[in-house]
């Protein structure tokens, strides 16, 4: 047998042999695994990811932007459902709001508030009467009806 001149061969053969790596050998790996390029770049992106999340999670809690979106959420919920109960209600039309949609005959049709012959407006006086006090003019059917 020869004698082992440097201990550490001797100790690098053995862990070799037996699977181990030493620490210098650990160390080597590592930073060629490091120094990849490609490693690199994917690291540095998961970690800026990661903060992005960090970050993002912690904006939307101080400004409390989830809570708004779920209050804004139950708001439209309430509307939609007003909304629809107030689409089921029959139809009523008041003396004040005119109907949009009026039919050619509705159009034709005289106001009988109004004189046919002057078209100004009529007053209880001129129904009871009979006839409008401006012009003359001689009222008929529903012209004389008292509101």
């Amino acid at each position: 047998m020869h004698p082992i001149k440097n201990p550490d061969t001797h100790s690098k053969i053995i862990f070799v042999s037996l699977g181990i790596q030493s620490r210098s050998n650990q160390i080597d790996r590592i930073k060629e695994f490091a120094m990849d390029g490609l490693t690199v770049f994917l690291m540095y992106t998961g970690v800026c990811i990661g903060i992005f999340f960090i970050l993002r999670t912690f904006w939307l809690w101080y400004w409390k932007i989830d809570e708004r979106t779920q209050l804004l959420k139950q708001i439209k919920t309430s509307l939609d459902e007003l909304n629809q109960s107030i689409n089921n209600l029959p139809l009523q039309e008041s003396k004040g709001v005119k109907p949009k949609n009026k039919s050619k005959e509705e159009k034709n049709k005289p106001d009988p508030n109004r004189c046919t012959g002057c078209n100004k407006k009529l007053s209880s006086p001129d129904k009871m009467e009979g006839k409008c006090h401006s012009c003359g003019t001689e009222l008929k059917g529903d012209q004389l009806r008292l509101d």
